[in-house]
């Protein structure tokens, strides 16, 4: 028997150090805490729309590729080129592996990973916030405006 498949959404603001972002978040009144020491609650300014349950902290000690995790993952030269999906696989693991974190691309251009398009939505970072069970995938203005410029978001059931 395979688990019940679930419904809630999360986001994540992937960023190098998210501890910071929460503070910033708390001084600007998008979180309170919480109930469990390292939760946060929503505060009285709205950072999501429909809300949030509660936001955490995950963390880790290198940088990691984050993607949703929900398939249908493709990727796509940033300078307007060709579908790199494949060439993309292989320059993770040489990353992974300790290799340099870029690849050649088709166009002609040498991109480094993170400048790539990514459908849907990934990133690298050192941890992120996580907004448990979201009422929608979009930020308020004011959130959006809160969050360092070019903060990936990557929505993710489960």
């Amino acid at each position: 028997m395979s688990a019940p498949a679930r419904h809630q959404l999360g986001l994540l603001l992937l960023c190098d150090d998210p501890i910071p972002l929460v503070a910033r978040l708390l001084a600007d009144g998008f979180l309170r805490a919480g109930d469990i020491p390292g939760t946060w609650r929503p505060g009285p300014v709205d950072l999501v729309g429909g809300g949030f349950l509660q936001a955490r902290v995950v963390p880790f000690d290198s940088e990691q590729f984050i993607s949703s995790g929900q398939g249908g993952f493709r990727v796509w030269c940033p300078d307007g080129g060709p579908n790199i999906t494949a060439a993309f696989a292989r320059a993770l693991t040489n990353w992974r592996a300790g290799g340099a974190r870029s690849m050649a691309c088709g166009c002609g251009a040498v991109h480094d990973l993170p400048d790539l398009d990514y459908r849907p939505s990934c990133g690298f970072s050192r941890g992120w916030v996580e907004l448990v069970d979201v009422g929608s995938s979009d930020l308020t203005a004011a959130g959006h405006a809160a969050l360092p410029l070019h903060t990936p978001i990557l929505a993710r059931r489960g």
